[in-house]
């Protein structure tokens, strides 16, 4: 053997030896229950989404993944709690527009950086918002919307579920996309109480996300005007997108996802990003997802980090002009 074999195959040896463990450091995980951090309540689609894509990913890597709700804030507090987690794979959050984007342009003290604080895993769905009014209200589509807003100076009301939710902000973007129009903006602690008095009559247009609407629309207690995707919604043939409605740079969607602690292990966050987007194209996950009013949109890391990055760029500007901020 020469030396240059030797001293090759000695340098090659402390590798080797770290290789195999490393391996199984890897290969053992997950070696426990894996807590999910859930910004929603229960029954809401934070908690849809998270609970079926852990169901899935628990009889995939063989370790229950246990859901913890907590919505207080707007979904801050357990995004926070996420932040501060060990970086070892056995805490995840479920994740979305509102939580990662909204809340810190909105809250500016809110104690976590989107693009610092948590690995980006995987998106598993989004969802479309859409305008709804009552059968009564005379608004029949978006031209008359504005018309009727601009007749009313400004006092024409619309609802939504609270200061700063993806509804708010989305009939924020479409009045600075309509020229500026002014409407007065109703925020209620919810989406229940802003559709039930939408319901009621009590205030004529309601925003919200396509899933806490579409019963009311199907029953005919609401009556659909718009959406904010750039396809039409499949449950919804005769609602036009706002596109199509005359306003042509619209979109908003609202996506959901799975992030983990910064400086989780790449390999993990890999597995992980690997099986949430192979569990929402299961046949039967990808049909729940789309019987609530969902769609399956499975994006890697990379993709879920661009996306991240986009979205900050794109509200940061909007949010500042519409004036809106929680304390």
């Amino acid at each position: 053997m020469t030396q240059t074999t030797r001293r090759a195959l000695l340098g090659a040896f402390p590798l080797a030896l770290a290789t195999p463990g490393l391996a199984r450091a890897q290969a053992a995980w997950p070696d426990r229950p894996i807590r999910v951090l859930n910004p929603g309540s229960p029954g809401a689609f934070n908690d849809i989404f998270g609970r079926t894509v852990s169901d899935r990913l628990g009889s995939v890597l063989g370790q229950p993944f246990v859901t913890a709700n907590n919505p207080g804030a707007g979904g801050a507090l357990a995004t926070l709690q996420l932040a501060r987690a060990a970086p070892d794979g056995n805490t995840l959050a479920v994740a979305n527009l509102s939580t990662l984007i909204f809340n810190r342009l909105l809250k500016p003290d809110v104690g976590y950086e989107p693009t610092r604080d948590f690995a980006a895993v995987a998106v598993g769905a989004r969802l479309m918002n859409m305008i709804a009014v009552h059968p009564g209200s005379g608004i029949r589509s978006v031209e008359d919307l504005l018309t009727r807003a601009r007749a009313a100076s400004g006092q024409l009301t619309y609802a939504t579920s609270g200061i700063g939710s993806s509804p708010h902000l989305a009939a924020e973007l479409f009045a600075q996309q309509a020229g500026g129009v002014q409407f007065q903006h109703v925020p209620y602690r919810g989406s229940a109480p802003a559709v039930s008095d939408a319901v009621a009559g009590n205030v004529p247009i309601v925003w919200d996300n396509v899933p806490n609407v579409l019963p009311q629309i199907e029953g005919g207690q609401l009556r659909p005007i718009a959406v904010t995707g750039t396809a039409r919604h499949p449950s919804l043939p005769n609602a036009p997108t706002l596109r199509e409605a005359g306003l042509p740079r619209f979109e908003m969607y609202v996506w959901f996802g799975i992030v983990a602690p910064a400086g989780t292990p790449a390999p993990i966050v890999q597995r992980l990003a690997t099986e949430v987007t192979r569990a929402v194209e299961v046949p039967e996950v990808a049909a729940r997802l789309r019987a609530t009013g969902a769609e399956p949109w499975p994006q890697g890391p990379d993709a879920f980090a661009t996306l991240i990055r986009a979205e900050m760029e794109k509200w940061e500007p909007i949010v500042r002009a519409s004036g809106a901020r929680i304390d």
